[in-house]
């Protein structure tokens, strides 16, 4: 058997001989190649050295950020102030090759690296001869075959490219991870199985799990009683499931018990309020005492609040059906009214086609909701109100009428008597107290590279320790950031707040490249398509966009997922798009509706990094009353998607009624998996005189760290 030492020879005499004497070592610094194999690609360069003893030598240390180059002259093969640079290399920072010297032809470039480049940029040109070399296990070798193919070089490879103990039967084994949320079960009860092999596992307590599977298998997670719910693995190694209940739906219950003297039991009845034993026909009211504040829409603020009211398929309150069917062919969807106005009617006839929904309702804002049935409802309403009649008194209207009473107006439940304020400063963790404790910029920054083991695990942590260098050094604040897609097991709470920094600081190429790398690491997740699409179109690749944001309406960017959650914005950034670079973009896949503008008095986005994060959002209007949004578990069917699909984005339009001061507050609640103390970075995005020529765009982030606390996201004021 070959030793390795004559086995890197023969290399050589294959690969080396046309190798020049003035000699490049273009040497990765990226974080990827810490764990590099120093001592065989020490090897090579000794068996290098050992055939061309005499050479004019060009380290260049690089990263995608900067790169130091340096001059040796090898004499009778002694390259040990060569060997000595390379062995005090810091490696920090993400993987380009643009930071490397143009090759003449009378050069030789031995480039040592993993071929994992997260920051999009050409190599120079190369007209001299090239050599890839990689010693990293976990090399992207797809990557490092066409960088030497396509430069006429050859590629060297001094390690096997995967682990023997992450194979099985021959075939690549992935190790798949992720949170398991049940609404019926508890998580210990819940297994993970490998579809059509005997590999099973049980969820921890905390709704955790780990499972080897190959890509493309099915997992199967079941739970007692409820169904089993199966997914299909691929790249993207974390996959959180919601495993819900189908519940039972009871039909009407009759409970008797005896009678006593009570207050009366008064209900409205859409003209006055009586006691509902003498009212005489089928009538069912509640009042805004019964209509709590977690609830963001009208339909789930009623929801099982009537007796014999059931909901359509699209779970909305204009799609109620009040004690089964009442006609065969005409509409089954009742009649509603607000404030003694009709507005149109969902029709059951036309199986979805015409629904009129009923989400523009805020909760907040009602005082009373009546449902009438039967006769009570024909013979005030005639065959309009045959399948039923619901009644939507607002607080305005009964102020009003207890106005003309002669009644106190009561004060409204939502009225805003806080005053939160903006935190100020930065965020103080241990690790940032160290920085800070250091008197220069390069002690500071040795003792991140001290600390970075014990914290970087943590999805905030590279951001975090980027914003703390952006002033005094932006060229390291830059370097770090990019640690947080550099890293291969970084999560997605890790990738979307550095985007989410790049974005919020005009970073538009960082913030391409992170956007980027989402979607190549978490191909399953529709908000990377998103987040490709915007940094596409805010460096200028308007055309990209387009068809990005196309496909994401259409749902043919990716036809396996569920993109439904994010068409509406998909739309809107459709329509502003081709306002705004129409003569700059070919239209033709677009549809007619894009060509118009729907203007707004504000669009405010909201977008979070960390799924399992729970918040409340409080928006307070011009009449100092407010309404709440919550990304809670309350929030359930919100959460199952975002769980499944993996959208983390939420807009709000604001049009119309009373102008002034509108103010959003935040409150961060804490993460619902138990012992998940990870931090939470929210993007707010304000777009005032949205659609209008006066439109104007601001951005900023708020760091959710302290469980309980509450404060200022955003003013703005409409005109």
């Amino acid at each position: 058997m070959l030793n390795r030492g004559l086995l890197i020879l023969t290399i050589f005499s294959v690969f080396l001989a046309n190798a020049q004497t003035s000699v490049t070592i273009g040497w990765d610094t990226s974080l990827s190649m810490k764990n590099r194999n120093t001592a065989k690609e020490f090897e090579f360069l000794d068996s290098y050295f050992k055939k061309y003893e005499n050479a004019q030598v060009e380290l260049i240390a690089f990263n995608n950020v900067n790169s130091k180059k340096k001059t040796f002259n090898v004499v009778d093969g002694n390259w040990d102030q060569i060997k000595t640079a390379l062995s005090t290399s810091i490696y920090d920072g993400g993987t380009s090759y643009q930071n490397l010297t143009p090759i003449g032809q009378d050069h030789t470039l031995l480039l040592f690296t993993d071929g994992d480049e997260n920051a999009l940029g050409d190599i120079p040109k190369i007209e001299g001869t090239l050599y890839v070399i990689n010693s990293m296990a976990t090399a992207d070798m797809e990557s490092l075959k066409y960088l030497a193919l396509g430069n006429k070089g050859r590629l060297v490879t001094l390690s096997p490219q995967v682990a023997s103990s992450m194979y099985e039967n021959g075939e690549s084994m992935v190790i798949y991870t992720g949170n398991i949320y049940s609404d019926d079960s508890g998580n210990e009860d819940i297994s993970i199985s490998v579809k059509g092999t005997d590999n099973t596992v049980t969820a921890k307590k905390n709704g955790t799990y780990s499972i080897r599977a190959k890509q493309g298998s099915t997992l199967v997670f079941s739970a007692p009683a409820l169904p089993a719910v199966e997914k299909v693995v691929g790249r993207e190694n974390t996959l959180n499931v919601w495993i819900k209940s189908r519940g039972i739906e009871l039909d009407q219950v009759l409970i008797r018990k005896e009678l006593v003297e009570t207050e009366p039991n008064v209900v409205s009845t859409g003209f006055n309020k009586r006691d509902k034993r003498k009212v005489g026909f089928s009538v069912s009211s509640i009042g805004d005492e019964q209509i709590t504040e977690i609830n963001t829409n009208i339909s789930d603020a009623t929801e099982g609040k009537f007796a014999g009211v059931t909901r359509g398929t699209n779970q909305d309150l204009s799609q109620s059906v009040i004690r089964g069917l009442s006609t065969l062919f005409g509409n089954n969807y009742p009649l509603i009214i607000i404030d003694g106005a009709p507005i149109a009617r969902s029709s059951s006839a036309d199986r979805g086609a015409n629904i009129q929904l009923t989400d523009f309702i805020d909760p907040n804002s009602i005082a009373d909701v009546t449902v009438l049935k039967g006769l009570a409802a024909t013979n005030n309403y005639g065959s309009e109100g045959s399948s039923g009649v619901i009644l939507i008194t607002t607080k305005m209207a009964a102020a009003q009428k207890a106005a003309e009473n002669g009644e106190p107006a009561p004060k409204p439940k939502n009225l805003y008597e806080g005053n939160v304020e903006a935190k100020a400063g930065e965020v103080i963790t241990p690790y940032l107290s160290q920085l800070s404790a250091q008197s220069t910029v390069e002690n500071a920054y040795n003792a991140y590279l001290n600390q970075r083991e014990q914290y970087w695990s943590n999805p905030a942590y590279f951001i975090d320790v980027a914003n703390f260098f952006k002033a005094s050094s932006p060229v390291l604040s830059n370097q770090i950031i990019y640690n947080a897609i550099e890293k291969s097991d970084s999560p997605v709470a890790a990738i979307r707040g550095a985007f989410f920094k790049a974005e919020t600081e005009g970073n538009k190429q960082l913030a391409l490249d992170i956007a980027n790398e989402f979607i190549e690491k978490y191909p399953q997740n529709t908000q990377a398509y998103l987040d490709v699409a915007l940094a596409n179109r805010r460096v200028g690749n308007y055309q990209l966009a387009l068809e990005i944001l196309v496909g994401i309406e259409n749902g043919t960017v990716n036809p396996a997922l569920d993109f439904s959650d994010l068409t509406a914005i998909a739309d809107k950034e459709i329509r502003n798009l081709v306002a705004a670079k129409k003569e700059a973009l070919d239209l033709s896949k677009i549809q007619v509706k894009h060509l118009k503008q729907q203007p707004l008095d504000a669009r405010v986005i909201f977008e979070w990094s960390n799924s399992d994060a729970e918040f409340e959002l409080q928006f307070v209007n011009p009449s100092n009353l407010f309404s709440k949004w919550e990304h809670t578990k309350n929030n359930e069917r919100m959460i199952a998607n975002e769980l499944v699909n993996g959208s983390q984005i939420e807009e709000f339009e604001i049009d119309g009624g009373a102008k002034g001061q509108w103010i959003i507050n935040v409150k961060y609640l804490g993460n619902r998996s138990e012992g998940n103390n990870d931090p939470t970075f929210l993007k707010c995005t304000v777009q005032e005189n949205y659609g209008k020529p006066e439109e104007k765009t601001t951005q900023h982030i708020i760091r959710l760290y302290e469980e309980g606390s509450e404060e200022l996201a955003v003013k703005l004021f409409t005109r």
